[in-house]
């Protein structure tokens, strides 16, 4: 039943936006950035619904459907509910205070910042030029989208009460323990086309770029002013493995979208100093969309958690470090559970892992020969990443050599704590590559523009965060 398919996503960006609503801290304003959290959540959150709906029901079950639209219905009416009681607060509080006249003065934008606009339109218009090319040469995404995700998906499509038969025994499909939020999604929006189709992975793919770009430009935007924000979105936009990896229709851009909302939040959160347990539960749950997304996802996760409670330990003490732990677990626990429910069901575990090859990973991590292969092919990716990454680094450390000593102390925990994200990770990869049991230069060349673009909107962002922000 498509309509009813649609009624239930419906359910479930309703859902995303409540929880969003109630969670969101205060103190930190930036609608676009919102919307990107509603969205990422609420396809999250989709794709679990659908797993656990194909593992209990008999199939695709109308019911379960019905199920999730009445859930939405509930989400809608409590949150115009309580949105009306915070108006009413609003309304008495402004009585109270009485009217108050005041002149507003309204500056139009400056050349500058008029003419910024005007270049990332351009941008975005290339952008979405190289999306559709792209999509035109390649309709069927990359080889990881044809023989693993959009397979995987066609399977769950077609399941029905047959779920566990396949998940337990995935013929042809190579890397069968990876998440499955990207198939799921992809095999409920068929569902709503009524057919198995090629364009349904290459929006979702756009739309996960097209998120990205506006998380990240809205967050700097929030904290460093809108010609910062544009500079940022500017920087993704002319990444050229952006649009690429969207039309490749594989989990790298729905990933990179989450770390970045997680590490964006991460931000916000520390230098607004909104450090309560409720929010922290709100960025826990846009982790555990990582960790139903793609593997990796559970290293950053551990990695996350480690260098935030250390900074807010540093910062604030024993107390507020134990509620980010705390909020931080709440959040991811509903994806994690879901993560380890499919892990169950999959006999095939994660063969990158070093558990049951111990002897063999020692020898790998002291082979000289080894480490002078891993770091000749990393090396040079990373620094041409981008293909500017060397003069904005060059321009950033200009501008923090500007901050005022008194600027300094503020900004110098949330800077850490936002680039040690992907310097950790990019330390992961290595550890990784080190221990492969794949061809060494082979793992390397096909994974690591995919997995430096996971990281590249984090990056980008604690390139914007080094501008001193501007007094209120």
């Amino acid at each position: 039943m498509p309509l009813l398919e649609i009624f239930a996503f419906a359910g479930h960006l309703a859902c995303a936006a409540l929880v969003v609503w109630w969670l969101w801290p205060r103190a930190v304003a930036a609608p676009a950035l919102r919307v990107s959290v509603v969205l990422a959540l609420a396809l999250g959150s989709a794709a679990a619904s659908a797993f656990w709906q194909l593992l209990l029901m008999p199939g695709w079950d109308a019911r379960w459907q019905l199920a999730e639209v009445g859930v939405g219905v509930v989400a809608i009416a409590v949150g115009l509910a309580a949105r009306r009681k915070a108006a009413s607060h609003r309304a008495v509080e402004a009585s109270e205070r009485g009217r108050v006249a005041a002149t507003v003065v309204v500056s139009a934008a400056s050349l500058a910042t008029r003419r910024l606009t005007w270049f990332v339109a351009g941008l975005a218009v290339l952008f979405l030029a190289q999306l559709a090319l792209r999509a035109c040469a390649s309709p069927t995404g990359s080889y990881d989208a044809a023989a693993n995700w959009n397979l995987r998906a066609r399977a769950f499509f077609m399941a029905g009460d047959r779920l566990r038969e396949f998940v337990a025994d995935q013929p042809g499909i190579v890397h069968s323990s990876y998440p499955a939020l990207v198939p799921l999604i992809v095999a409920r929006l068929w569902r709503v086309c009524g057919e198995v189709s090629t364009v349904v992975p290459m929006l979702l793919g756009a739309l996960y770029a097209t998120a990205t770009v506006v998380a990240v430009g809205s967050a700097v935007a929030a904290k460093r002013g809108r010609r910062v924000g544009l500079l940022a979105a500017a920087l993704l936009l002319a990444t050229p493995d952006l649009p690429r990896q969207a039309v490749a229709q594989i989990a790298d851009v729905p990933v990179g979208l989450a770390f970045a909302l997680a590490g964006l939040f991460l931000w916000l959160a520390l230098e607004a100093r909104d450090l309560t347990m409720r929010s922290w539960a709100l960025c826990g749950a846009l982790l555990g969309v990582a960790m139903w997304t793609k593997n990796e996802a559970t290293l950053f996760t551990l990695l996350f958690v480690a260098i935030s409670a250390s900074v807010v330990l540093r910062r604030d003490g024993w107390g507020p470090a134990v509620r980010l732990v705390v909020g931080l677990a709440a959040g991811m626990l509903p994806f994690v559970v879901t993560l380890q429910a499919y892990k169950s069901c999959v006999p095939t575990a994660n063969e990158l892992l070093p558990w049951g090859r111990a002897d063999a990973v020692v020898g790998m991590v002291l082979d000289v020969e080894r480490w002078k292969v891993v770091l000749s092919e990393i090396g040079p990716r990373v620094l041409d990443f981008g293909h500017f990454l060397f003069p904005i680094t060059c321009v950033a450390v200009y501008v923090a050599r500007r901050f005022t000593p008194a600027e300094r102390p503020a900004l110098t925990l949330s800077l850490v704590a936002l680039a040690a994200l992907p310097v950790s990770m990019l330390l992961g990869h290595v550890a990784v590559a080190l221990t492969t049991p794949y061809p060494l230069a082979f793992h390397i060349q096909s994974t690591q523009n995919r997995l430096l673009l996971q990281l590249w909107p984090l990056v980008v962002a604690a390139l914007c965060a080094l501008v001193p922000a501007k007094p209120r």
